[in-house]
């Protein structure tokens, strides 16, 4: 579930920064793997939003332990509710360093979501176009073994990001 991947901008030097999907349901807590929790190291992360420049884009969330291992806390469902996370989506969390995680959402038809982006309810069936949620399309999907020769694209990624001429 978890990979180490290198950051390619600092050349040799770059640290090793861990990334993570997780499944969200609405809850109190998001569950993370112990690893993850571990590289964070303290009693809060910081997750930074979509746009993450700005200071209100930069939400302190505890980073608890129980007996079903490391959840982030306090703060998380603030942040989701703020940044409109949907039940059924997956959450690609990265670990920059010094407790700073960002997220990408993908959707429940595995396409990326722009994160705090409203819709009105006839929209949330389409997806949400690359230049509302400023990013590359992107979609996640889960490959098994009997996957290896073909991957299905999900539709709504066809039906908005791929011409007709490329099909």
């Amino acid at each position: 579930m978890a990979s180490a991947a290198s950051n390619h901008c600092g050349g040799a030097a770059a640290a090793k920064q861990l990334r993570v999907l997780l499944p969200f349901f609405c809850d109190d807590r998001l569950r993370i793997p112990d690893e993850l929790a571990k590289e964070i190291g303290a009693g809060e992360a910081l997750v930074v939003g979509p746009c993450g420049v700005k200071a209100r884009d930069v939400w302190p969330v505890g980073l608890g332990r129980d007996g079903g291992g490391a959840f982030l806390g306090r703060g998380w469902p603030e942040f989701a509710a703020a940044h409109g996370v949907g039940a059924d989506w997956h959450l690609a969390l990265r670990h920059r360093g010094r407790g700073v995680l960002t997220v990408k959402a993908f959707d429940d038809s595995c396409c990326i979501r722009g994160l705090g982006v409203q819709q009105p309810a006839a929209a949330v069936q389409a997806s949400t176009r690359c230049e509302d949620i400023d990013c590359k399309p992107q979609f996640v999907c889960m490959l098994s073994p009997d996957s290896m020769e073909k991957m299905l694209i999900p539709a709504k990624f066809v039906q908005y990001y791929i011409t007709k001429g490329e099909l």
